[in-house]
């Protein structure tokens, strides 16, 4: 047990705390000084995320106030990967931080191994910072957010950060804690962050967002609700539809352009709009794979949020017409323009795909829509469609058209709705009362309409005589619907004649003889394919259908009609585990043609295959790699998605035999 132990500094790394220690008692062998911190074994000296922490605490002088928790909280970059990470797998990665024995799978589960954005060779440093830590406490110290894979400016300063000399995982240094010192500071060719002026002020806003990710104290979040709310961010700037979809083109441009290509190669998180599956789009429509901080942080920042300000927003659902309660639109109720609707049903417009909201006022059943979804205060008082007008309007309208001295004009204007709404609604009331009188009013002002209607369409032949029935309908479809339906004989009569119909030949098919040749066809299109160069292609009746010219015709519906062809094309489909049996064959060939060795890893990541696939696949992959490696798959045991079971990396293939199947990890894929 040591005598003492510092305290650690402000962004301090657990790895800088011990190489003080370290450095102050003049130790001569590190692997002796790890043993008396840690225990047992001769722990690595790991930078980011260490392991064995109950193991340090316990040993700790009496007094101090150092804690695990502390330790991961303020002194390993775990902050910095927690919040994107499911609550589940966190509390499995800080037990595996405190165990003395599962250091080797923390990186695993986050995914860092199999990531495209890589950590930094060698610890790095900002030269203003090591000034004010010298001032401050005598000594400077590793900062955390230094270290940060994409981080290329101290976020206090705004200064490059330069690389030291010691590198962040060596063979050589495993279990070696050196100091920041004058020693390792590079004196002679100092390596800074290759980036223009311009792209400084990015730089400095991703380093801000890495330290308010170390700093904010973050909780998990589960995947799905970090989808949701991007979208919900996304849906406010315009990027996302009323059906929910991601307007990728407009995303990708608007991103590209916000941060440039050669700032996002900087921070190794490019977007190329001709890959359909890069990062950008993957992190706004799948929730379940987990990324990399650093492109978390570019895309909050295109949003314009920081971290903390982002997660503080949470999960919000989609209200086009905004909260309720909504007004009652009802003009001839007492409680006009009041917001009693406590309740709003939104659907979507069939053509323009713009939410419609669904209104209805228990108070008087007065029920209407409208299309959305609002903009101003006072949308909310707009009406697209009354859909039920409800007693009180009806019982207005009854006291109104009583009063034989009201016309239907004025019943109209104090009821706030068009004239012809009251003339039907009188003639319904005249049909069902038998009134004679009102029905001879009514049939007067239907003549007069009549007349006018009759009179307008008239003019408008004699105008333009050598127009088409469709043309004539589309200078005037209110007069032609109008006189359609109410008048439609006489319409008949004052139409020009209708053109001829085109005669269409004998469209019936000769089903057995389609049968006889069209089978032949599935078979030598199914060797084809089976036989192409290159990437396989798997057999499928939509491939079939493209080769042979018949696009669609071997799924619409017409193979009840082919049953020879039928038969053929259910032998020669090829199912899922077949078309990968024959993926794997191809790419042990390729690997083998190329000189590589074949592993595993190599053939699942080349393949492209999912977790949880079968047995006949796994021996297959088996018998790929005989002769080079036996490692026994046992694809049912995954417990996560996107994990690959057995990953090794290769740098570390040719030191280690591979463990046991009970105690080896899952990798997750960290995009």
């Amino acid at each position: 047990m040591p005598s003492f132990f510092p305290t650690p500094y402000p962004d301090e790394l657990l790895y800088s705390v011990i190489a003080r220690c370290a450095a102050w008692r003049r130790v001569n062998s590190m692997k002796r000084f790890a043993l008396l911190l840690f225990g047992s074994g001769y722990p690595r000296a790991t930078v980011d995320l260490p392991n064995r922490l109950d193991a340090l605490a316990e040993r700790i002088p009496g007094g101090s106030t150092v804690t695990p928790e502390l330790l991961i909280e303020r002194n390993t970059l775990f902050p910095l990967y927690r919040p994107f990470l499911p609550k589940e797998r966190a509390d499995r990665i800080v037990a595996a931080m405190r165990d003395d024995h599962r250091g080797s799978v923390i990186h695993g589960m986050i995914g860092l191994r199999a990531s495209s954005v890589k950590a930094p060779r060698f610890l790095r440093y900002c030269p203003e910072c090591i000034t004010e830590d010298y001032e401050a406490y005598g000594e400077p110290y590793w900062h955390r957010v230094h270290q940060v894979a994409g981080v290329h400016v101290c976020p206090l300063h705004g200064a490059c950060l330069e690389e030291s000399t010691v590198a962040m995982a060596s063979p050589f240094t495993r279990h070696a804690f050196y100091a920041l010192d004058e020693s390792y500071i590079r004196k002679k060719e100092r390596v800074q962050a290759v980036h223009s002026e311009k792209d400084r002020p990015r730089h400095l806003a991703v380093a801000r967002g890495a330290l308010n990710l170390l700093e904010g104290n973050l909780p998990p979040h589960d995947p799905k609700d970090l989808h949701h709310m991007y979208l919900w961010h996304l849906r406010e700037e315009g990027f996302v539809s009323v059906t929910g979809a991601v307007k990728q083109s407009g995303l990708l441009g608007s991103f590209r352009e916000y941060y440039g290509q050669s700032f996002l190669e900087q921070v190794e998180s490019p977007v190329d709009g001709n890959q359909p599956h890069n990062w950008l789009f993957q992190v706004v429509r799948n929730s379940r794979r987990v990324f990399h901080p650093t492109r978390h942080l570019l895309l909050m920042g295109f949003l314009g949020f920081l971290p903390a300000e982002f997660f503080r927003t949470g999960r919000q659902e989609y209200q086009p017409f905004g909260r309720g309660p909504w007004p009652c639109l009802n003009k001839v109720a007492h409680h006009y323009g009041q917001p009693i609707i406590s309740t709003c049903t939104v659907s979507r417009a069939d053509k323009a795909l713009s939410p419609v909201g669904h209104f209805r006022c228990l108070g008087c059943g007065f029920t209407y829509t409208r299309r959305g979804p609002d903009h101003r205060e006072e949308d909310r008082y707009r009406v697209s469609r009354v859909m039920f007008r409800g007693p009180v309007w009806e019982a207005q309208f009854l006291r109104l058209a009583s009063d034989d001295s009201l016309s239907s004009r004025e019943i109209a204007r104090r009821l706030h709705v068009d004239v012809g709404t009251v003339i039907e609604r009188r003639r319904r009331l005249c049909e069902k009362s038998g009134d004679r009188g009102r029905k001879k009013k009514g049939k007067r002002e239907f003549e007069e309409r009549r007349a006018v209607r009759r009179k307008r369409w008239l003019r408008l032949i004699g105008k333009h005589p050598g127009l088409i029935r469709k043309d004539l309908y589309r200078r005037a479809p209110q007069d032609f619907m109008w006189l359609y339906r109410y008048d439609r004989m006489w319409l008949w009569d004052h139409l020009p004649k209708a053109l001829p119909k085109k005669k269409n030949g004998d469209r019936r098919v000769d089903w057995r003889q389609r049968d006889r040749t069209l089978h032949q066809d599935v078979i030598h299109a199914a060797q084809e394919i089976r036989q192409q160069p290159g990437k396989p292609v798997r057999v499928t009746a939509r491939a079939i259908s493209d080769r042979i010219g018949s696009p669609g015709i071997l799924i619409r519906g017409c193979l009840q009609n082919l049953p020879q062809t039928s038969a053929v094309l259910e032998s020669v489909v090829e199912s899922v585990e077949d078309f990968q049996v024959r993926r794997v064959r191809y790419t042990a060939a390729k690997l083998r043609d190329e000189g590589k060795p074949l592993a595993i890893w190599r053939i699942l990541k080349m393949v492209g295959i999912e977790p949880g696939y079968t047995e006949r696949v796994a021996d297959e992959i088996e018998k790929a790699i005989t002769g080079e490696e036996s490692i026994s798959l046992r694809c049912n045991d995954l417990a996560e998605e996107h994990v690959v079971t057995g990953y090794l990396p290769p740098r570390e293939s040719h030191r280690r035999k591979a463990p046991k199947m009970d105690t080896f990890p899952c990798v997750a894929v960290l995009q």
